[in-house]
């Protein structure tokens, strides 16, 4: 119904990201997010369309069996990435060159390293993080278990959340930045205590947290290079590091106290490398099956307009905004007929809201992802900017994780990483200028930005 259609649409992002690819440290977090949508799009079409055999999921039986639906599910996603790339082509044309910063001196080459004191404090947030998850979630259910995503106060488990993935970036970067040998043991220990403590609730983040960790590794090494072993190791164990959580969670014996025997159980099921291939199997299905959902949520009944004020009204949701639906209220209600627990996607949301809403949503984050790559350009030349391009970095990760979240979670939980980013940015650029306050009003000087 939609091939020809798509067919153009691809036409088109492609002549577009061969404009962007020709510089492409320019668009950086924008090429990311076309690698995102189209890796979805493309291989869940085809996975879905010709390789539903593999998988078991009943519900998605009337649906992603069909391949015409399938394109029109694709037709979703590269909509959405044309709106982002116009968008993104005409800021650029409309605004100046951007100059570097005025304190470059050179581009910075060469290890990232983190003083003893930084890492210290470091660290001790990280730990401050943890703490702050665990008690959300609940000690007791923490350590022995309980039902899958049970929560004693939903306010500290956000804020936790938040924390997990800069807690895991640090961590890599104190044991490639750091110098002394107990900094890299303990940033180590933290780190595989964070990672074992998610696994054994049985999150997906637990393989990112490794995602992250090996960011944090490679931006305290400052070169790529230097960790192709790490990466390839990546790469060859991130199925299963994503299938144990996803095992997990049909286990009775939930917690972090229960993971060995879950993860020894896990493997002697069958044979590693059966178990490797079905590990990856798991992953193009879990990580696509966000393609027909898309689909499904578009032609489902319309979601009333009001809803979507809900989902980006940027308060907390136990904090209520006069005149829209509690959002506690409407969530039930954006989730499968029938199978409660897997919720509408982001995307699918947007497209079921209507052209206006759809298209003013990419446009806006189009603005958003264009004012971090045109920083990110900016602080990339400056040999006093390090930490400011780090800053730049992890909000670029958390608007990239905010993509790949719309294809799988609801519109707030997706938009929800945006006002984290930005909101990263906005207490790092006010930081700045009351230290540069602090610093003046003493009679000293601080070199940089």
């Amino acid at each position: 119904m939609y091939y020809s259609i798509d067919l153009i649409l691809l036409v088109l992002n492609g002549a577009a990201l061969s404009v962007f690819l020709s510089r492409p440290a320019r668009h950086t977090l924008l090429l990311i997010v076309n690698s995102i949508y189209l890796t979805i799009g493309i291989i869940g079409f085809c996975f879905y369309s010709y390789g539903i055999d593999l998988i078991n999921v009943p519900f998605y039986r009337i649906f992603a069996r069909s391949s015409d639906f399938n394109s029109m599910s694709l037709f979703l996603y590269l909509s959405a990435l044309l709106v982002l790339n116009i968008t993104s082509a005409a800021i650029e044309l409309l605004l100046p060159k951007l100059r570097s910063s005025k304190n470059s001196v050179a581009r910075v080459r060469g290890m990232r390293f983190i003083s003893i004191k930084k890492s210290t404090y470091s660290l001790a947030i990280v730990l401050m993080f943890y703490t702050i998850y665990v008690s959300g979630r609940g000690l007791e259910n923490t350590l022995f278990g309980g039902a899958y995503l049970a929560q004693d106060n939903r306010a500290l488990t956000l804020i936790g959340t938040v924390g997990i993935l800069p807690s895991a970036f640090i961590c890599g970067w104190c044991v490639s930045g750091s110098r002394r040998v107990g900094i890299k043991i303990i940033s180590v220990i933290i780190g595989l205590l964070f990672w074992a403590t998610l696994a054994g609730l049985a999150t997906r983040l637990s393989a990112l947290f490794w995602v992250m960790f090996v960011g944090g590794h490679i931006y305290g090494k400052g070169s790529l290079r230097r960790s192709k072993a790490l990466i390839f190791i990546l790469v060859l164990m991130l199925p299963s590091l994503l299938s144990i959580p996803l095992y997990m969670r049909g286990s009775a014996d939930l917690g972090l106290l229960n993971l060995p025997e879950s993860l020894l159980s896990y493997i002697s099921l069958r044979s590693f490398a059966f178990t490797w291939w079905f590990s990856v199997i798991s992953t193009v299905e879990n990580f696509t099956f966000g393609l027909p959902l898309a689909g499904m949520v578009y032609s489902y009944a319309k979601i009333p307009d009001i809803y979507f004020w809900t989902e980006i009204n940027p308060l907390p949701s136990f904090i209520g905004f006069p005149g829209l639906p509690d959002w506690y209220t409407i969530a039930p209600t954006l989730t499968i007929p029938d199978y409660a627990f897997i919720p509408y996607n982001g995307i699918g949301e947007l497209a079921n809201y209507g052209f206006i809403f759809f298209c003013s949503y990419y446009i806006l984050a189009s603005v958003v992802i264009t004012f971090f790559d045109r920083k990110k350009r900016y602080f990339s030349g400056s040999a006093d900017g390090a930490f400011g391009a780090g800053v730049v970095n992890l909000c670029s990760v958390l608007i990239a994780l905010s993509f790949l979240l719309s294809t799988q979670y609801v519109l707030r939980a997706s938009t929800r990483f945006f006002y984290y980013a930005i909101f990263i940015y906005i207490i790092y650029r006010m930081g700045g200028r009351l230290v540069r306050m602090f610093v003046r009003s003493t009679g000293g000087s601080l070199r940089g930005r």
